[in-house]
């Protein structure tokens, strides 16, 4: 079993994946209740020269924030918050649009994750220590072949890859 140490360095180099994509777009989605929460997901693509050429990232990644507590920032302020107006939020995000994620930092032990898109930063910070499936992980990274990147809930993480799919079976051809 590798130590916390370990985990976290080899979590640094897959999500270190994101580094060089550009944001494509972004979309929200509201976690609605009492206080509808704001959750970005943010649309990413590679270079088509980028290097080094990995196949498992072709295409367009998917980083989606799920935790209820994050900040966007620029060097003097914060542009947008989780429980912000959808305005502020669609404000705020739009100047993401284009830029290439810069830099990246993911904290042990809580795996708080910073991103960077020059000089604006997104922070994500999980909520939960419950393991799953009662806890929500923070954040999930996925591919267009449909590898997913856990991270969360607390200080795990883990990859999914997509289920193969079942033999389509007719209801009527079964004896």
């Amino acid at each position: 079993m590798a130590d916390a140490g370990e985990r976290v360095a080899r979590l640094r180099k897959r999500a270190g994946a994101t580094l060089g994509t550009s944001v494509r777009d972004v979309e929200f989605r509201s976690s609605g209740g009492l206080h509808p929460v704001g959750r970005p997901d943010l649309f990413l693509v590679r270079p088509p020269d980028a290097r080094p050429h990995i196949p498992e990232l072709d295409g367009e990644l998917r980083l989606r924030v799920l935790t209820h507590a994050w900040r966007l920032e620029s060097r003097e302020r914060v542009l947008a918050a989780s429980s912000d107006s959808p305005d502020t939020l669609a404000r705020a995000f739009g100047i993401l649009t284009g830029r290439a994620v810069s830099g990246l930092r993911i904290d042990a032990p809580g795996l708080d994750t910073t991103i960077w898109f020059g000089d604006v930063r997104l922070r994500v910070f999980p909520v939960s220590s419950r393991p799953l499936p009662d806890g929500v992980p923070a954040w999930t990274l996925r591919t267009s072949l449909g590898v997913s990147l856990v991270v969360g809930p607390g200080g795990n993480w883990g990859m999914s890859r997509p289920r193969r799919p079942e033999a389509h079976k007719d209801p009527e051809s079964v004896t």
